[in-house]
């Protein structure tokens, strides 16, 4: 979602640069962003909605990272999360599936070979 956002305003990250951008192009102030989202999420969603942008932001990153195959351990450091936050974090965005269990799978054949291999 970030990428395509940048690659749409056609600019290119650096350092500390900012990332979101109002209407007029300008860097959004703290205030700023929120009120945009609300009206976005208005439109798009109903009146009623209540998501935060923190909120859908953090669970978007969490969930690429697991689909790309983070440790819970590492998306933990990055989110500032405890582990068991980072666990809540796959239980409840990563849904019990094929190819999961085919690599789980496969994950425990690998480390019972290595255990044989080192006599254990």
């Amino acid at each position: 979602m970030l990428t395509a956002y940048l690659e749409r305003l056609g600019v290119e990250l650096h350092g500390d640069a900012y990332i979101f951008r109002n209407r007029s192009g300008a860097a959004y102030s703290k205030d700023t962003l929120g009120d945009d989202f609300r009206d976005v999420r208005a439109a798009e969603f109903g009146p009623g909605e209540r998501r935060t942008i923190g909120h859908d932001f953090r669970r978007s990153g969490a969930v690429e990272a697991i689909a790309g195959g983070a440790a819970a351990e590492a998306l933990s450091h990055a989110m500032g999360n405890t582990l068991s936050a980072s666990n809540a974090l796959f239980a409840t965005y990563v849904p019990v599936n094929v190819a999961t269990l085919r690599s789980v799978t496969d994950a425990r054949r690998a480390g019972r070979r290595k255990l044989r291999e080192n006599g254990l």
